[in-house]
């Protein structure tokens, strides 16, 4: 640094404050602020990734639903339909 010039120690200086606030601006919109409540990036980001995770479980939980009540509706039609068939069959005769 000693045998940099004038110019060239204000080039660089100006430079590095140039990086700090760009850096400076990039951390504010990554972190959340407590004292604006204001949510950062990463934090909106694990929030919205843990609400989606929620949803496609209760999306899996409605398929299960769906599946099992389809397979019971199946049984007891099945089931009703062969009953039916016994007592024509039987009172036909």
């Amino acid at each position: 640094m000693s045998d940099m010039t004038p110019l060239e120690k204000k080039d660089f200086y100006k430079r590095f404050d140039t990086l700090e606030k760009s850096i400076d601006r990039i951390l504010g919109i990554l972190e959340s602020d407590d004292k604006i409540k204001e949510q950062g990036l990463v934090e909106k980001v694990n929030s919205m990734n843990r609400k989606l995770t929620d949803l496609l479980t209760r999306e899996k939980v409605y398929k299960a639903k769906a599946t099992t009540w389809g397979v019971i509706g199946g049984a007891v039609g099945t089931a009703l339909f062969w009953f039916v068939k016994v007592l024509f069959t039987k009172f036909a005769i």
